[in-house]
């Protein structure tokens, strides 16, 4: 489900559409974290899924930048993940920074 939100907002070309949908951005989050606690492959899919949402979009982390920064940042520091689920959350970051 995830995955077809993401897909969803991506194929939307106009960003005042895209910002309408801002406030499910801490709900999708949320989502990602209980997603890779319960399986981390699902997990490193869904937090492709946002890097692929931050490169087309990265407006929409406005108001929420913070609450990003969080959890990617617990992501790359759990060494329980292996290393493709951390550098996919590394990934978001260096797509949010471009």
């Amino acid at each position: 489900a995830l995955k077809a939100i993401t897909a969803f907002f991506i194929g939307i070309d106009d960003q005042d559409v895209v910002l309408s949908f801002i406030s499910v951005i801490p709900k999708l989050l949320s989502i990602v974290v209980e997603t890779l606690k319960e399986n981390e492959t699902h997990g490193r899919t869904a937090l492709e899924s946002m890097e692929d949402l931050t490169k087309n979009h990265p407006e929409i982390w406005k108001g929420n930048t913070a609450q990003l920064v969080n959890v990617i940042s617990q992501v790359m520091t759990t060494k329980d993940f292996d290393e493709g689920t951390r550098a996919a959350a590394s990934e978001i970051v260096a797509a949010l920074s471009e």
